[in-house]
């Protein structure tokens, strides 16, 4: 080509070759390269490229998501950045900032997916340096369905290459967790088998995500599937599963206390498990030491005994126990007393801080004797439960250590709720109560009264007056003081 030829022909002669040299490459690379040559063939330079590096790199801070601003582009904005030419490029390698947030959608049983996840988690690892990389997943299902065991396999592969490709992580400490959570999900149309969400995390315990440590990954992911055998098909999560709620909105997840007993034993590391009983069995409970168990929430239904489950259970670290279900009648068990809830509070010894029972008579179940296990109890809710004289005259003039003791746990409460109650004499327990010392020595700031008997209209006025930070009774009522 002679130096005579137009600058059309020399740029369309130097863009061919440059085609064929990198013929390799990425196309948007190549683009790269042409758009180098242009600016230099015909003179033209682009105010951008004016820019210090420092003013480039802080535009491109603004143009990428990180870990405490997911949005402030699309998920993959510092490749796309990278790739426009090679001053970008060197920009956005040169600036680990902009590598501190991926969002993965990865079809997990597909061919290949979880090969592509890895390969981009690679290049964000290894570009993140020391700044913090907060990575999200999300697993959905291709048109095949898969055991749900098979998304844990693979959020141990992300783990992996973290732990490979990042040797400077200081891993002690960082565990991987799992949760399954029914309460997140729509209700199941008719004939689909309910839905959990599954979620894994891999942190540091303690520690949020947008405030992460210098230099640290943290991996979340989440995704739903379906229950269709029980729980079977979670089971290989074993120890990590921290987290268990299966309150379905459908309200079709109904275990058995025999499906209970066997959730609870292949996953020891609960922390909080909230659980619907649909029948009981004649099975033979073995003793369970739960020692991290902190929320235990089980109901049940009609006809249902889950007092062979309470009696198996040891959790050293419990702290809000709810029981909601109906016990069967008095005469069913021995001395007319349903035992088993005093008997896990002494053989536990909790530091229980939250109790709530619904649809239960307070003398079957000895709530005074429970009570006066619970002397740093701080919320009390009875919902639709029965409180006769013998309890309401123990609370108030009641002689002996269990109802000393159960006083005790009453004054120091924070929180009373009695809602849909029948409850004896309340009326003439709160005049006498406003008479005499009791509201004084007491903690609480938060009283709800609903629907739970008659309260005149001068013990209303100074129940009104009393010190409390919220008090809410029947609106009816309330309208008749006014």
């Amino acid at each position: 080509m002679s130096l005579n030829d137009s600058d059309d022909s020399r740029a369309q002669y130097l863009e061919s070759g440059i085609i064929n040299v990198h013929k390799n490459d990425p196309p948007s690379h190549q683009g790269g390269y042409l758009s180098d040559v242009r600016a230099s063939l015909f003179g033209h330079s682009r105010p951008i490229d004016k820019l210090p590096f420092e003013v480039l790199a802080a535009i491109f801070s603004w143009c990428c998501p990180t870990f405490n601003d997911h949005y402030r582009g699309p998920p993959l904005s510092p490749v796309m950045l990278s790739h426009v030419c090679r001053s970008w490029r060197q920009a956005a390698l040169d600036n680990p900032s902009l590598w501190t947030y991926l969002n993965l959608t990865v079809a997990y049983s597909s061919v290949g997916g979880m090969e592509k996840a890895c390969d981009q988690l690679r290049l964000w690892v290894e570009r993140a340096n020391n700044c913090p990389l907060l990575v999200e997943v999300e697993f959905v299902e291709s048109s095949q369905r898969w055991p749900a065991a098979n998304v844990f396999y693979d959020m141990e592969r992300l783990v992996n290459v973290a732990l490979t490709y990042k040797p400077s992580l200081f891993s002690e400490g960082m565990e991987l967790r799992a949760a399954l959570d029914a309460t997140s999900v729509s209700p199941p149309s008719p004939g689909n088998y309910p839905q959990v969400m599954e979620q894994y995390t891999w942190a540091k315990t303690g520690i949020r995500p947008d405030r992460p440590l210098r230099g640290s990954v943290q991996i979340h992911s989440n995704r739903h599937s379906e229950i269709m055998f029980g729980l079977e098909g979670h089971y290989t999560i074993g120890k990590h599963l921290i987290h268990l709620d299966l309150r379905d909105p459908g309200d079709k997840i109904r275990l058995s206390v025999e499906e209970c007993q066997i959730a609870l034993s292949d996953f020891p590391d609960l922390e909080f498990c909230a659980l619907r009983i649909g029948e009981s069995t004649d099975e033979v409970a073995e003793p369970l030491v739960l020692w991290r168990l902190q929320t235990l929430s089980l109901s049940w239904s009609d006809r249902v005994e889950v007092g062979d489950l309470l009696d198996s259970i040891t959790a050293p670290s419990l702290s809000e126990l709810e029981l909601r279900g109906p016990l069967f009648p008095r005469e069913f068990y021995p001395g007319n007393r349903w035992t088993h809830l005093p008997v896990l509070l002494r053989r536990s010894s909790p530091s229980l801080k939250l109790l709530t029972l619904a649809n239960m008579d307070g003398t079957t179940v000895e709530l005074l004797r429970c009570l006066a296990l619970c002397q740093g109890l701080q919320h009390l809710s009875l919902e639709s439960c029965r409180l006769d004289e013998e309890i309401m005259n123990s609370i108030e003039v009641g002689e002996g250590l269990t109802h000393e003791r159960a006083r005790r746990t009453v004054l120091g409460l924070d929180y009373l709720g009695l809602i849909s109650c029948e409850v004896f004499g309340l009326n003439d327990f709160l005049r006498v109560s406003l008479e005499t010392p009791f509201w004084e020595e007491a903690n609480l700031s938060k009283l709800y009264i609903i629907n739970s008997g008659f309260i005149s209209e001068d013990v209303l006025s100074a129940m009104t007056r009393l010190p409390l930070d919220e008090f809410e009774t029947d609106p009816a009522l309330l309208e008749d003081l006014v």
